[in-house]
């Protein structure tokens, strides 16, 4: 036997329900984040900074006025 209308109120409910349930199974299965990210890039960045700005001074000593910097 069938159903002659759809009752959406419960259809939407529980899906709700299922979407939040399987968000928090995500977040809580996923490991939590241990490293800053900014602090190890700029501490990269600290690293090759002279490199960086040798190189820029190269390239912009090789096109001279056609870099707006």
């Amino acid at each position: 036997m069938k159903k002659t209308h759809k009752d959406l109120a419960v259809i939407n409910r529980c899906m709700g329900k299922t979407f939040a349930l399987r968000r928090q199974e995500i977040l809580n299965s996923s490991p939590e984040i241990l490293t800053n990210l900014q602090q190890s890039f700029f501490a990269a960045l600290d690293h090759h900074i002279e490199r960086l700005l040798a190189l820029s001074r190269e390239v912009q000593g090789q096109m001279g006025s056609f870099l707006p910097f």
